[in-house]
């Protein structure tokens, strides 16, 4: 059956009162999420930000390099591309206590098993000490802005995991944790070690939101 043709009408507004007027000139900034080839190439020649979420510290490590060769090559200041990551936080007395609850937030937010989750997105859970490790080694490996979602489902829960995230933050923040890492960092905190150049490696920024 022949659909019958159909117009549209273009609305105009007049009048309109202008935009809340951004906090920085230029607007905010823009990061992109991707880790596929073109994607960190498009990362270091356009974007300010990248937002990942590897399994592996090592990846994460090889994503940032290409991030900023692309910026290199496309005539960009490296330092000036914030190297952020997405992780699934959640700390717990055990690493099994930990994985059977993180197994719920799974399958809650994304209807996937922990370990097909796992696959694809960093996660870590276990005693604090543990969990801060395991997030060192991102640091280690460039990240100065870390985006922790908190791993569980019930609000309650959700409070208790903030403060003991925020327990290891300090940590984290210092300038024991790691190293390689840009110039950015306009947040709290210490400055890393820049392996490549002997500078300063900018500031660990960390925060993080619920998980529902």
């Amino acid at each position: 059956m022949a659909r019958p043709p159909s117009t549209a009408n273009l609305l105009h507004f007049d009048g309109i009162p202008p935009a809340t007027a951004p906090s920085q000139a230029g607007g905010p900034p823009i990061w992109l999420g991707g880790a596929a080839p073109a994607a960190l190439t498009r990362t270091g020649r356009r974007y300010d930000g990248w937002l990942p979420y590897p399994p592996d510290p090592a990846d994460y490590r090889t994503g940032l390099a290409q991030v900023r060769r692309a910026a290199a090559d496309a005539g960009r200041a490296t330092d000036t591309i914030t190297p952020a990551l997405f992780v699934s936080v959640l700390i717990a007395d055990t690493v099994e206590s930990g994985r059977d609850a993180l197994a719920d937030y799974s399958r809650a937010n994304y209807g996937l098993a922990l370990r097909d989750l796992e696959a694809i997105q960093a996660v870590t859970t276990g005693p604090s000490a543990q969990v801060a490790a395991h997030l060192a080694g991102y640091i280690a490996a460039g990240a100065r802005h870390l985006v922790c979602r908190i791993g569980t489902v019930g609000l309650g829960s959700a409070r208790d995991q903030l403060e003991r995230l925020a327990e290891i933050l300090p940590g984290l923040r210092g300038p024991s944790c790691g190293s390689g890492g840009s110039g950015e960092g306009r947040g709290e905190g210490g400055a890393g070690a820049d392996e490549g150049g002997g500078r300063a490696a900018g500031e660990v920024v960390a925060h993080a939101h619920g998980g529902t």
